[in-house]
């Protein structure tokens, strides 16, 4: 970070020309450290944004006076720094005159500080809670003088060394976003490149350059800042009005600091308002003239508009992040700039994921050129950034539904306020939720009550009290105690629960919201997930509600099951039955359902459906019938077999039954597996008794369930070895995945013919193998799909990809006909791109070209 210097580039002898030229105009400032200079850049005009401020013709507000040199000998610093302005820029004497009226100049030292000889306030705070921190004091320098201090030089290298050319250039396309890094308030592109065409020719500038840059724009925010709050007018109280109380008046003054930043283009929190004016020096003052509010500005720069708590908790976490190499430069600790994300994510929360997502977007590129590590300064930079992303989101959706602009929605407007913030919130939700936060449907709330609310909603993720009881009470089943849960464990969960997901589904889901990056799944992230999944069924009901008219058509039976038919709620008919006979007792379906009604009708079957799942151990009905048609077809025509039977007709299963400690190990199995059919809602007649010798169809159900869950377990654990070992992205493993399981699809179809109801007449063992059984490719069809993408195999090159593949998959030589599972695939697919085997990455880029 410390190696900005200029380098020695083919610009330097025409920088250099040009600097002499400069150096003609500056007579009068010879002999001055850049960094300690007091001296007026070329005189900007300055233009001001439309005031988002409310004004009235009260009493203006009094600015800072001009302090007065004691000494009548000494030349006035105002005329010296007007004389200086004149022969830098060959401006007209009054217009320099005019924007130098508006300026506050730097007192002396034998002056009464900066802000004025009549200023009333406390000393500035000199408060830094690490390297390159500002102060108040630091950020007051800004605001009244032209000095450069040594600090604001080291915040100047930091990031300019991040958006610098090999560190040593910067693009004027730049200077808005650097400028932004570097909190100036009224930062806009057009005036970033009028100053920097001031200041250099060239369309990149050194550091000298920038600091020039950085100086002159400095003093046209410092003059426009103070045309603002020339011009800035409080509301005053009515002539009528009694006397503000003590919270009225604070409440007052909160809302002038809240209007002077929106005008800035800032939101901010009303708590964290008061604790920075506070910082500031500045408690309980009503902020009503302008060098308090220069004061509060400044205050809320020093803290990158953080409190002094939150910045505590970001050092802590800072701290906690993993350091980059030892650094002994004046920015202090460095950490890796892989550890901001995790970093942020702790401090904003589950919820700042989207806007995190689309902060490292934008600097996806500036890390990867300039990857050096980041120090606590710019740490907290992009905090800021953060923390304003998701306060303007909230904001701009408030703002939309304040219609008659007084800056206060009602109550019923938070239900449309969630809406865009990802939470369908039905009555049932926003009533206990509103009620939580004592708000009533008309009760008129202001911004800070609706984040309030927001903030409490993110908190349940939307859910009553009772639905996060029940979402907890299943993550508790399914974790076992631990906190925690694998992928294959959500998957178990996700379909215990009645969702239908593969493996890859699973694992994008909890990539999804797995904000610790740690692979696995806790509560918070459990019950952001669940939340996910409603919205997702929520979109779906409502765009069948709308399809089909159900507001206004008369429901009958058929329609009722063709609905929740598109809605994937396949339950018997008995269900059905029962489930529209209830709605019709309770609500009158002749004019059309209500949306409500709809979503609570369709949730309710969807709840009910697992529960059927559940009793045939999450097996399809086809797969149901298969198993007991096996069941049935080896002997049990009272109900059950006996142990020995069963023994014999799990044989050719692949379970270990051959051995004594198998056997040992599946009579602990099957009682296991009684004692769960039996929770899953199975009677206890078709059950059987622990211990028993009789062994009954649903127990051997969840047996078999539970066996398969072993073996998924095992190539879960390969997959993941095999996904750690290549270099594909998510992206294209996915789409691997997807072309392998269809050319496993063609191959079973091919092995079994076109009848497949011949898989029906299976032994019990065959059955369960098939069920197991993994999706594979023949080396044939690997050969058959590589050539179909473009790739161009030889005759000669076919015995290595058959020796290849035997080492991959570690066949038998005589085995070839058993094909390779995907780890395997994964692997084979990397070795092809990483030898270009058949020429395979010349036929893959036309393939993406296509």
């Amino acid at each position: 970070m410390r190696q900005v210097v200029s380098p020695k580039s083919k610009l330097d002898p025409l920088r250099k020309k040009e600097r002499e030229e400069k150096e003609k105009n500056r007579q009068g400032d010879r002999g001055l450290n850049r960094g300690e200079r007091q001296r007026l850049p070329s005189a900007v005009p300055v233009e001001v944004e439309p005031e988002m401020m409310q004004r009235t013709p009260a009493t203006p507000l009094k600015l800072p006076p001009t302090p007065q040199p004691n000494q009548p000998n000494q030349p006035n610093p105002r005329d010296r720094a007007v004389n200086l302005a004149r022969r830098m820029s060959g401006a007209r004497a009054e217009e320099v005159d005019a924007s130098a009226a508006a300026l506050p100049i730097a007192s002396t030292p034998s002056q009464l500080g900066k802000e004025g000889p009549h200023c009333d306030l406390p000393e500035p705070s000199q408060w830094r809670r690490g390297a390159l921190i500002a102060s108040v004091d630091d950020c007051l320098d800004r605001l009244y003088t032209e000095l450069v201090p040594a600090e604001d030089v080291a915040r100047m290298r930091v990031i300019f060394s991040r958006y610098a050319k090999s560190g040593f250039e910067l693009s004027k396309d730049d200077l808005p976003e650097v400028l932004r890094r570097l909190h100036f308030f009224l930062v806009a592109a057009d005036k970033c490149q009028q100053i920097a065409k001031e200041v250099t020719s060239f369309d990149v500038m050194d550091f000298n350059d920038f600091q020039d840059f950085y100086e002159r724009f400095a003093s046209y925010e410092r003059q426009a800042i103070q045309m603002k709050l020339k011009r800035y007018r409080p509301m005053p109280p009515s002539k009528f009005a009694p006397p503000p109380t003590d919270h009225e008046k604070e409440s007052q003054a909160l809302q002038h600091l809240r209007s002077l930043l929106r005008g800035f283009g800032v939101v901010c929190r009303q708590s964290s308002l008061s604790e920075i004016r506070d910082m500031g020096g500045l408690k309980l003052s009503q902020c009503d003239n302008a060098t308090a509010l220069n004061r509060f500005l400044a205050a809320f720069r020093a803290g990158e508009g953080f409190t002094m708590g939150e910045v505590d908790t970001l050092l802590k976490i800072f701290d906690e992040c993993e350091s980059d190499l030892v650094n002994l430069g004046p920015e202090g600790r460095i950490i890796k700039v892989s550890e901001l994300s995790k970093g942020l994510l702790n401090f904003g929360g589950l919820y700042c994921v989207d806007h995190l997502h689309a902060l490292m977007a934008q600097l996806d590129g500036v890390f990867k050129e300039r990857g050096h590590g980041i120090c606590l300064f710019e740490f907290l930079v992009y905090a800021r950034e953060l923390r304003q992303m998701e306060l303007k989101e909230v904001a701009d959706h408030f703002a939309a539904l304040d219609l008659d602009k007084d800056g206060f929605i009602r109550g019923s407007d938070l239900q449309a306020l969630m809406q865009p913030l990802g939470f369908t919130l039905l009555s049932k939700e926003l009533r206990e939720l509103q009620a939580a936060r004592s708000i009533a449907v008309d009760t008129k709330i202001d911004f800070d009550t609706a984040l309030d609310f927001v903030v409490h909603v993110r908190q349940r993720h939307g859910f009553t009290e009772a639905e996060t009881q029940e979402c907890l009470a299943t993550f508790e089943r399914f974790s076992r105690g631990s906190g925690e849960m694998p992928t294959l464990q959500v998957m178990e969960l996700l379909q215990w629960m009645g969702f239908k997901n593969r493996v890859e589904d699973v694992r994008k889901m909890v990539q999804q919201v797995d904000f610790n990056a740690n692979g696995t799944m806790d509560s918070v992230e459990y019950l952001r997930l669940m939340r996910l999944q409603k919205e997702s069924k929520l979109a779906s009901y409502r765009k069948i509600y709308e399809a089909k008219g159900l507001e206004k058509t008369e429901l009958t039976a058929a329609l009722f099951t063709e609905a929740l038919g598109e809605a994937q709620l396949h339950a018997p008919p008995r269900i059905l039955d029962d489930i529209f006979s209830k709605l019709l007792a309770e609500a009158s379906v002749s004019a059309g359902v209500s949306w409500e009604t709809w979503v609570a009708v369709a949730e309710h079957t969807r709840k009910l459906i697992p529960v059927e799942n559940r009793k045939q151990a999450t097996f399809s009905d086809a797969e149901l019938e298969q198993l007991r048609t096996a069941f049935n077809l080896q002997g049990a025509a009272n109900g059950h077999v006996s142990m020995g039977e069963l023994l014999w007709m799990l044989s050719e299963s692949g379970m270990p039954v051959n051995k004594a400690s198998g056997r040992r190990d599946l009579y602990t199995s099957l009682d296991k597996a009684r004692r769960v059919a039996l929770e899953s809602g199975v009677p206890l007649e078709a059950v059987g008794r622990p211990g028993s010798p009789h062994v009954r169809f649903y127990p051997v159900v969840h047996l078999v369930r539970a066996f398969i869950r072993n073996q998924e377990q095992k190539t879960y654990e390969r997959e993941e070895a095999a996904m750690r070992a290549v270099r594909f992205s998510s992206a294209e493993i996915m789409e691997l995945r997807t072309l392998f399981e269809k050319e496993a699809k063609e191959s079973q179809r091919e092995l079994w013919g076109e009848d497949e109801q011949q898989t029906t007449r299976q032994s019990l063992g065959a059955v369960v193998r098939l069920l197991c059984q993994e999706a594979r490719v023949p080396i044939n069809r690997v050969i058959l799909f590589t050539s179909r993408i473009g790739a161009r195999i030889k005759i000669s090159q076919k015995e290595e990809l058959y020796t290849k593949i035997r080492e991959i998959s570690a066949f038998d030589p005589g085995d070839v006909q058993r094909g390779i599972d995907f780890p395997s695939f994964l692997q084979l697919m990397q070795w092809m791109v990483d030898c270009n085997f058949g020429d395979i990455n010349s036929a893959a880029e036309r393939a993406l070209n296509r």
